[in-house]
């Protein structure tokens, strides 16, 4: 198999970036024009998945954090099976390669994953911001620098929307 086959109708790539949202829908307009419109329906339930599944993940996450995006990745995830299960059945059973196959275990499966990757991202994220401003207050009080306090919060927190710097007498504040 060549490096071309990968992006043939069917090939590894192909179906690899059908389930990516949005870039799966620019997949099954390319399938269109060539004529494909099985491996079009395909690309765009595929995507359409995932878009639901990402958007609910992003929402959940904005709404409530970590837990907020567990749920949401779970409701999308829950709910873009939901759908490829109903439209599976519009595409040729020669060319789903998989759409529409969930069992209920696979399905579980799935849910509960997108949830633990929702739930991680944001999980990493309010744990990384909590510790690196803790961190910087840490090195500014040890060396006695309301600036080196500043300037390693900064560093370890990853940008300056919020600088947590040591008062004089050990005590912190948050500046904006």
């Amino acid at each position: 198999m060549g490096f071309l086959d990968w992006f043939s109708k069917n090939g590894k790539a192909t179906v690899f970036l059908e389930g990516l949202p949005v870039v799966g829908y620019v997949v099954a307009a390319g399938q269109g024009i060539a004529g494909n419109t099985e491996e079009a329906k395909r690309a765009a339930i595929r995507s359409t998945n995932a878009l639901i599944t990402t958007a609910a993940t992003v929402g959940g996450g904005i709404v409530a954090g970590p837990a907020g995006a567990m749920l949401g990745a779970a409701a999308g995830k829950a709910a873009g099976i939901g759908l490829e299960k109903a439209t599976a059945g519009t595409v040729d059973p020669g060319v789903r390669m998989g759409l529409g196959e969930q069992t209920l275990a696979s399905g579980a499966i799935e849910v509960v994953t997108s949830a633990a990757g929702g739930g991680a991202g944001g999980v990493g994220s309010a744990l990384y911001s909590a510790t690196a401003g803790t961190t910087g207050t840490a090195v500014g009080n040890a060396i006695g620098s309301s600036l080196a306090s500043t300037t390693a919060s900064t560093m370890f927190g990853g940008g300056a929307a919020v600088n947590v710097l040591a008062d004089k007498d050990g005590g912190r504040r948050q500046e904006l």
